[in-house]
């Protein structure tokens, strides 16, 4: 990576320019960004009446940047070519890391992203949030009837819960794992900070008890939720079975599989490899029941929304056998079941409504 500050020459740069609307003339632009480990994405949100509209996203890859301003500066020289864009109003920033007084030191990338030093850049309010925040922010403008974007999952007695009431909570589970709730308050929304991911993870039954000690043992900590729901989560749990099966038939592929890379790798093999299957389908009862745990914390009966890149990739083996939609059912409790079972679950399926999502939260917040 670029070290912190340093100044990146634009030509240096890659930045990948998608037009996505060119017909909708918005009363007002709102510029917004999503700040990951891996990658940035900038947009132009449009906002008409109560609508709002991705006009353009520009992307980019984080570990070429020195700071958000090589990213902010080339989108702004851009937009500032192209006729009858209306002014931005506002600009709202998502970032993966905790917030604070309008400022974020990010988890995974050493940077720090302060709203006042924007503002001043741009000459335009500036909200920093976290980036579940966003898609806190995001779930009130998803249309559960657009199936390229939200999918709700059907559970194994073929009864669809109706959403109702006033609170919505989204998970996503990537390179790390993500909690965000929404608030509904006489039209208005109130999205709650949190943690959530890095909370204590409590293991599973049997071999899931296993896994906990594994973890314990080669992380030297006490085992959190993304340590196991998480891109590195699923390394972690392949590296367990296979230490548990070392006599297994292999072609030793694996070994020539990068850390990064191996998740992606043993979720593409889950159908054909036994031991790949057997990681995936350990991971996906250890996310249903964290949405479980989040599901009787929040009671959100207005949709429980699973979000992130590892979800999207593999809504099959989400929906397979209903594994994921048994396992968050699994409870004693006949009145918590009823519970669970009015609770809707969707699957984000486009990432990129984080982008509508820092929109929709700058103009409610500024």
């Amino acid at each position: 990576m670029i070290a912190r500050g340093e100044n990146v020459p634009e030509h240096a740069l890659h930045m990948e320019t998608i037009w996505i609307d060119t017909i909708t003339k918005p009363d007002f632009s709102i510029l917004v960004g999503d700040i990951g480990g891996t990658h940035t994405s900038l947009g132009l949100v449009g906002k008409t009446g109560r609508s709002y509209s991705l006009l353009v996203k520009f992307l980019f890859k984080t570990r070429e940047l020195g700071s958000i301003f090589d990213a902010l500066g080339p989108v702004q020289r851009f937009l500032s070519t192209v006729p009858n864009l209306m002014p931005v109003k506002f600009c709202s920033l998502s970032v993966a890391g905790p917030v604070q007084e309008n400022r974020c030191v990010m988890t995974n990338v050493d940077w720090e992203i302060r709203g006042l030093e924007i503002e001043s850049f741009l000459g335009v309010r500036t909200l920093i949030i976290n980036d579940f925040t966003a898609l806190s922010f995001a779930l009130p403008l998803l249309n559960p009837s657009d199936s390229t974007s939200l999918l709700q999952l059907t559970p194994p007695d073929g009864s669809i819960p109706i959403p109702h009431g006033f609170v919505r909570a989204v998970i996503g589970a990537g390179t790390g794992l993500g909690v965000g709730v929404l608030v509904e308050d006489h039209g208005k929304y109130i999205a709650l900070p949190s943690e959530g991911g890095h909370s204590e993870w409590a293991g599973l039954e049997g071999e899931g008890s296993e896994l906990f000690d594994f973890i314990r043992r080669y992380e030297r900590t006490q085992p959190e939720a993304e340590h196991v729901i998480s891109g590195p989560g699923i390394g972690r749990i392949y590296q367990y079975l296979k230490a548990k099966a070392p006599s297994r038939d292999s072609t030793n592929e694996d070994s020539q599989i990068d850390a990064k890379d191996l998740p992606s790798w043993v979720a593409s093999r889950a159908e054909t490899d036994p031991l790949c299957r057997k990681t995936m389908d350990l991971f996906i009862q250890a996310y249903a029941r964290f949405a479980y745990n989040i599901a009787l914390t929040f009671l959100p009966s207005s949709g429980l929304y699973l979000a992130g890149g590892i979800v999207g990739k593999n809504i099959n083996l989400f929906q397979k056998d209903h594994l994921f939609y048994r396992t968050f059912l699994n409870t004693p409790r006949a009145f918590h079941r009823k519970l669970l079972e009015s609770i809707p679950l969707y699957i984000v399926k486009d990432y990129s409504v984080s982008l509508l999502g820092a929109a929709h939260a700058a103009y409610s917040l500024l």
